[in-house]
């Protein structure tokens, strides 16, 4: 089964000293286009965030994307914050 990257649309991407003032804001969220997301996948150096809720990610997500709802990101700033990699959120 081969997964639609370009199916989905980009949210925000989020830094991790970002991550709790981008729940309050997320308009002043740089964004990114969905080629740069599939360069950083492929050089590894992306960690993709689906902030959609469980069963839409059930129904199909963009390959190695973890499923943190928007909601509660805030639960994850800690765990982030050791993360070199970039963080993408996105939804559909």
């Amino acid at each position: 089964m081969k997964t639609r990257v370009t199916g989905f649309a980009l949210v925000a991407v989020l830094t991790c000293v970002g991550i709790a003032a981008a729940a309050q804001a997320v308009r002043s969220v740089p964004r990114i286009s969905i080629d740069e997301v599939k360069a950083l996948m492929a050089k590894k150096q992306v960690v993709l965030i689906d902030v959609r809720d469980p069963q839409s990610f059930a129904e199909g997500h963009m390959p190695d994307a973890i499923n943190v709802p928007f909601d509660h990101i805030p639960k994850h700033v800690d765990q982030w914050k050791k993360e070199k990699r970039l963080l993408v959120t996105y939804c559909a």
